[in-house]
């Protein structure tokens, strides 16, 4: 389960960071990257507790 959640929540990271470096590179339009932003924010936040041990936030 821990290594699902590490995939998922690095997935999530990288959701976040390469959809700006395709927009700067005029790769991918606004609405597209704001989307992939969106879901990769969600999944952070959904996977990350579980990667770091801490489901509960405890």
């Amino acid at each position: 389960m821990a290594v699902l959640a590490r995939i998922a929540a690095l997935a999530g990271l990288a959701l976040v960071v390469v959809p700006a470096g395709l927009y700067l590179g005029a790769d991918v339009g606004k609405s597209s990257m704001q989307s992939m932003m969106l879901a990769g924010t969600v999944l952070w936040f959904i996977a990350a507790p579980f990667w770091n041990g801490r489901p509960g936030g405890d």
